[in-house]
């Protein structure tokens, strides 16, 4: 029996999904995360850890907390973490260091993680994850609209607070012109994009974006916004659009 007789209806058209994917980060950290029980004695059931996909940190927290007990959540999770992190030292790159632009093709950019638990945000960043740095905005990550846009912008609209300090506190300014532009563009874009005011912490954080593109060599504002109201709209053009202007000195057309 063929495929094509099988069928009740003859298909007019077949996809094939066939993006690709480059580090599937939550099962491996699930893996990570499963290790470090059975290393301490805990039982972490498969469907228990899938369950975990998508929580927030202190959710996932508290669902630990109940599975193992609350008095060995952290050793247990910086177990875990100690286990991802080198799987991370034998080859998955935290930063696409020699890109100018921020983004290769079919790279997922680890900063543009919401889920990620903020403690390993935060060692991630520390140990030199570029906060400028983007996924290819043709892949999907689970709950984020726009994967290519700048993770701040990502984080600032998924009320991602947290993550937002740590990237203001420790992300840096962008290291090349592109980058700067598209930082720019996609934080402006971020702002026009609100329906109501903006918070005290993301008006800090467009400031900072905006400050770091005065105090910068240089700053390409003809590179693009890729939020998606906003999509292919120039860094110039957005700042226009706000009445914002940017420190001269800092800024290149």
């Amino acid at each position: 029996m063929t495929l094509l007789m099988a069928l009740a209806a003859r298909p007019q058209a077949v996809i094939f999904d066939m993006d690709g994917l480059m580090l599937d980060s939550e099962r491996a950290l699930l893996g990570c995360l499963a290790e470090a029980g059975a290393a301490a004695g805990h039982d972490l059931p498969e469907a228990f850890l899938l369950s975990l996909i998508g929580s927030s940190d202190a959710l996932t927290r508290q669902r630990i907390a109940a599975q193992v007990g609350a008095d060995a959540v952290d050793a247990l999770l910086q177990d875990s973490y100690a286990r991802y992190d080198g799987l991370v030292a034998a080859g998955v790159p935290l930063t696409a260091a020699g890109d100018a632009t921020g983004w290769q093709r079919g790279r997922i950019a680890p900063l543009s993680l919401p889920w990620l638990p903020d403690d390993l945000y935060e060692a991630w960043l520390k140990a030199g994850a570029d906060a400028t740095d983007r996924s290819d905005p043709d892949n999907r990550i689970e709950g984020v609209s726009a994967p290519g846009v700048l993770p701040l912008v990502t984080m600032l609209d998924q009320g991602r607070e947290a993550k937002v300090r740590l990237l203001l506190e420790h992300g840096g300014a962008p290291r090349t012109p592109a980058r700067c532009g598209q930082a720019v563009a996609d934080v402006l874009a971020w702002q026009l994009g609100n329906n109501g005011p903006v918070s005290p912490l993301g008006g800090r954080a467009v400031r900072q974006v905006l400050d770091a593109a005065g105090g910068a060599a240089g700053c390409d504002l003809n590179q693009a916004s890729r939020v998606q109201a906003f999509e292919g709209v120039t860094a110039a053009e957005l700042a226009q659009r706000a009445n914002v202007s940017l420190p001269a000195a800092g800024s290149t057309r």
